[in-house]
């Protein structure tokens, strides 16, 4: 049986140094893949990136969660159109455990497939999807997103990128 190694850097889109660091990690070889976060910021560098280098492997990081530190806010790229994902400022919930607590399936699968058009709006040629902080993986018990997520994955011929298993605090940390 064949093995392969996948190092992914995720977070492509959340600032500038971020971005710097995965293209030159893409550009030498270090990382054989990275995933864009479409509510950041800095996407439309890493898209342009992304566009322009299609022989890279650049898939989805789909981000619910926002707020780990309090100068990075970001909200839905269907504003408006998913209430159960958004605080009373319109941001996304800032811990796992609130996505799972007050997310509709329904606004859920809007989002994700809003965040995909997003990317390829852009011109990125999605190779693959994975979750920002594990927010769709039902880790702390109270909701699962993952059929959701299959489906999509399955609509569009996605692999997706799932830990085997799940350690104390990788609810709060990224997956």
């Amino acid at each position: 049986m064949t093995r392969y190694l996948i190092i992914n850097a995720d977070d492509f889109g959340l600032n500038h140094s971020t971005n710097l660091a995965i293209m030159d990690l893409l550009e030498k070889g270090w990382i054989t893949s990275a995933t864009l976060m479409t509510p950041c910021p800095w996407f439309p560098e890493a898209a342009e990136y992304a566009r322009t280098h299609p022989e890279k492997c650049i898939g989805l990081h789909l981000t619910f969660t926002s707020g780990e530190t309090p100068d990075e806010r970001w909200r839905p790229i269907a504003q408006g159109e998913v209430p159960s994902l958004v605080d009373a400022e319109g941001y996304f919930y800032p811990d796992v455990f609130s996505v799972e607590r007050f997310s509709q399936p329904a606004d859920v699968n809007r989002e994700m497939r809003a965040q995909l058009a997003y990317a390829e709006r852009w011109g990125v040629r999605v190779s693959h999807l994975d979750n920002h902080m594990g927010s769709l993986y039902g880790v702390m018990g109270v909701q699962s997103h993952l059929p959701l997520v299959f489906q999509l994955c399955a609509e569009r011929g996605f692999p997706f990128r799932l830990p085997t298993r799940f350690l104390p605090g990788d609810a709060i940390g990224d997956s």
